[in-house]
């Protein structure tokens, strides 16, 4: 019985050997197919990384690109403001040139209104002065039909005559009077 109880122990012990290196087998198996599923990821781990880089390297490029943009974008909006400031000068400048225009113009119009009143003025007082003179010679050729014209000495005036005329007047009445 010794030997029978041995040899059971002993093919029950070659039993779970072999069981066990059956799930060896097939652990090894699944250690392959595990083995072949890590190569696979590590593949594809590299592959992300490679891919993750450069959007890495993209987007630095993207970051200092618009960096750059911005900057001249800063330098664009100076430059804006600078031409703003200068268009407002020059606005204002235009509209202070416009109302001085506008008031030389006006000096001017009132210069050539009075130019024309002035002129206008002389030519009445011309045709007057024509008018005049045709009643003084009209009055003189009627005046020298009496008497000849006396010659008035210089400087004397049109008050002194009268005051002389008035005394010959006063003389001849004395002596008609006598």
């Amino acid at each position: 019985m010794n030997l029978r109880v041995a040899m059971q122990r002993a093919e029950e012990t070659a039993g779970k050997l072999q069981d066990a290196l059956e799930e060896d087998r097939i652990e090894e198996g699944r250690l392959e197919a595990l083995k072949e599923h890590l190569k696979e990821a590590e593949e594809e781990l590299r592959t992300h990384q490679g891919s993750f880089e450069e959007g890495i390297l993209s987007k630095d490029k993207v970051n200092e690109s618009m960096k750059l943009a911005r900057e001249q974008r800063a330098a664009i909006d100076v430059r804006i403001d600078e031409a703003t400031t200068k268009l407002k000068k020059a606005e204002g400048r235009a509209l202070t040139c416009s109302k001085q225009r506008q008031q030389d113009l006006q000096q001017k119009n009132a210069a050539i209104n009075a130019v024309s009143d002035a002129k206008d003025r002389f030519a009445h007082a011309e045709r007057k002065r024509e008018s005049q003179l045709k009643v003084v010679k009209e009055h003189t050729a009627e005046a020298e039909k009496i008497s000849a014209r006396v010659p008035v000495p210089p400087g004397e005036s049109a008050d002194a005559l009268d005051k002389k005329l008035i005394k010959l007047h006063k003389d001849l009445e004395t002596g008609l009077a006598r």
